[in-house]
């Protein structure tokens, strides 16, 4: 039989273990937080509303009448709906007057040069604008960015500056482990390892010490019968 002393210390021990794996998690949990980072992202129209592009800009296709956005900003690898451009990517809108051709796609694209607090040292960021292209078919949003502006990219295909903003982006890393916007990288799933791993821990002290009690209170039961 388990002694109202023996159950204390047992309760006792189980919290403070809890107590220190929880801090464990919570401490690495917070080395593992994803970092921000400043970037050029993209960004397209889907049923009238801004969506991360899933795909880098050489390797989307543009049909026409397509709406493209690029926005300058700080962010972790998931964009929300709050990060996107301000302006609603309403082609009708933002190119009423360009005419079809033959052969042409005609993009919209939209240029936001993120906030000034992003801005290098000493430098503001241009004027949010609107462009209008017209590039020839099959077409890619890297073209119809080109097109619309002067646009610097990274070996691995990232854009780095547009219209020379930021200045110093040849020396800027500015994806997080050159992802592409809207995949998930292993920050997310190195999180979740933390907490299940803490999780089966925490399952296998409590399982320890339930079978300690019971091995205990028997045999406080043997001593108990031989008196």
């Amino acid at each position: 039989m388990i002694t109202l002393k023996g159950r204390a210390h047992v309760v006792a021990t189980a919290l403070v273990t809890v107590f220190a794996v929880f801090g464990l998690m919570v401490s690495l949990g917070g080395s593992a937080k994803a970092e921000s980072f400043t970037y050029w992202s993209l960004w397209v129209e889907e049923d009238g509303k801004w969506a991360p592009s899933q795909q880098g800009a050489s390797d989307l296709t543009v049909t026409d009448q397509s709406v493209l956005g690029a926005k300058y900003l700080e962010s972790e690898v998931e964009l929300t709906s709050s990060d996107a451009p301000e302006l609603k990517p309403d082609y009708a809108a933002l190119c009423p007057d360009l005419p079809a051709a033959e052969g042409q796609v005609r993009v919209a694209i939209v240029l936001e040069y993120g906030d000034a607090s992003l801005a290098p040292d000493g430098t503001n960021p241009p004027g949010n604008s609107n462009e209008c292209v017209t590039i020839p078919e099959p077409a890619t949003a890297a073209v119809a960015l080109e097109n619309a502006g002067s646009v610097t990219a990274d070996s691995a295909g990232f854009i780095t500056a547009i219209n020379g903003y930021p200045a110093d982006a040849a020396g800027a890393s500015v994806t997080p482990s050159a992802v592409p916007v809207g995949e998930p990288d292993d920050e997310g799933t190195d999180s979740w390892i933390i907490v299940v791993v803490g999780v089966v821990i925490l399952a296998i002290l409590i399982a320890i010490f339930y079978l300690r009690s019971q091995r205990r209170g028997a045999q406080d039961a043997n001593v108990d019968s031989t008196q």
